[in-house]
């Protein structure tokens, strides 16, 4: 004989299953019911959800930021005299005091104070800029912080919804402003009235980012941080941008694994292969990193005594494998190379002239005349 369950518990058991769902993945749940209920009321519901999961991962992402005092020293002996300079915001990558910010923040000053919590103060014990792009870490003496959650910036989409954070001009905490992906992928030359660098794979965003944002999050609406905002277009209107959080992964593990950032350098100048770039220089792969001089000849295909020179790379080789890995659109040379450090070997897999070859390269330490701070 066929037993059923009570009409009661059957339905508290759906009601579960669907509760359950909803908190797991609440915007598809909310598109299922924008299909089966009234439009009205799916609209509300959808933007219920949408709400919930804005204000759930700004609160968690809250957490790990911070407020970063820029000072210059003016005196050490017999006491130190600091001068302040300005204000940033940074983000904790790290419960052990790890903080993850822009590196223009140097041009400004010397000396920096870190608040966590909005009330504990910390002195900055290591500093550490990234040579290649506009990343900065700092190091402060704590441990047991809430770390951010770091996401996937290779995924974004035209229209996402994401949010900048960060101090305000300086004076208001952990702003919080909303907008949506404008652009990828873009180049920007961003200038603090003494250097101008140019900044490349940008996140464009009408999020609006203020003086005294730099370095802060920009996060999806999981709260997972898929940017650092780096410079605003004060010529435009609502045309901010931010790194790509992927750019700064590498920077982050190397300084988690050794306790110091020395990334690797190989000394080439080179156009990334795809489709498009395949076809105009008549490659025979549609990936890798073709090895070209810039049109100008400022930049050679390979520098002279480099340690690409030195490996045996050549002017015209197309760089297909590093260590096995793919060089694509996915993973840029300039994103492996900076997950190895300085001394590493690394194992090239190139194509020329028709024949595969295989060249091992030994990673030096970059040059500071290619430091942008160090010009």
């Amino acid at each position: 004989m066929k037993k059923f369950l009570p009409k009661n518990l059957t339905a508290l058991l759906l009601s579960l299953l669907i509760l359950t769902l909803v908190i797991q993945n609440p915007l598809p749940i909310a598109k299922l019911l924008f299909r089966i209920a009234p439009i009205a009321q799916a609209e509300e519901i959808i933007r219920y959800f949408e709400e919930e999961a804005i204000i759930d991962g700004v609160e968690e992402i809250n957490k790990s930021v911070v407020e970063i005092g820029i000072y210059s020293v003016t005196r050490q002996e017999p006491l130190k005299i600091l001068q302040e300079r300005g204000r940033a915001t940074g983000v904790i990558v790290a419960g052990n005091g790890l903080i993850l910010t822009n590196r223009h923040i140097f041009n400004k000053g010397n000396y920096f104070k870190v608040v966590v919590n909005d009330t504990d103060v910390y002195e900055v014990i290591d500093a550490i800029k990234s040579p290649v792009n506009d990343f900065a870490l700092l190091k402060i003496d704590a441990s047991g912080l809430p770390s951010a959650k770091l996401g996937n910036s290779k995924t974004l989409k035209l229209g996402q919804t994401i949010l900048a954070i960060g101090w305000a001009n300086g004076d208001y905490r952990k702003t919080v402003s909303r907008g949506v992906v404008s652009g990828l992928g873009r180049t920007f030359f961003a200038s603090d009235g003494q250097l101008t660098e140019q900044l490349t794979d940008l996140i464009q965003t009408d999020a609006m980012i203020n003086e005294g944002g730099s370095g802060g999050p920009v996060i999806n609406i999981k709260g997972e941080v898929i940017g650092i905002s780096t410079a605003i277009d004060k010529d435009a209107r609502a045309v901010n941008f931010a790194l790509p959080i992927h750019k700064a992964k590498p920077m982050v593990e190397l300084y988690k694994k050794t306790g110091k950032y020395e990334p690797g350098w190989m000394g080439i100048y080179y156009v990334p292969v795809n489709a498009a770039a395949r076809k105009e220089y008549n490659l025979a792969y549609n990936y890798g990193a073709y090895l070209i001089s810039e049109e100008s000849g400022k930049y050679p295909a390979v520098k002279e005594g480099s340690p690409a020179d030195e490996g045996g790379l050549l002017e015209g080789d197309l760089i297909l494998e590093i260590n096995n890995t793919r060089i694509n659109e996915n993973n840029p040379l300039s994103d492996i190379i900076q997950s190895h450090r300085a001394g590493e070997t690394i194992r090239l897999r190139i194509y020329r002239n028709g024949m595969g070859l295989v060249k091992n390269v030994v990673l030096g330490k970059w040059p500071t005349d290619l430091d942008p701070l160090n010009p």
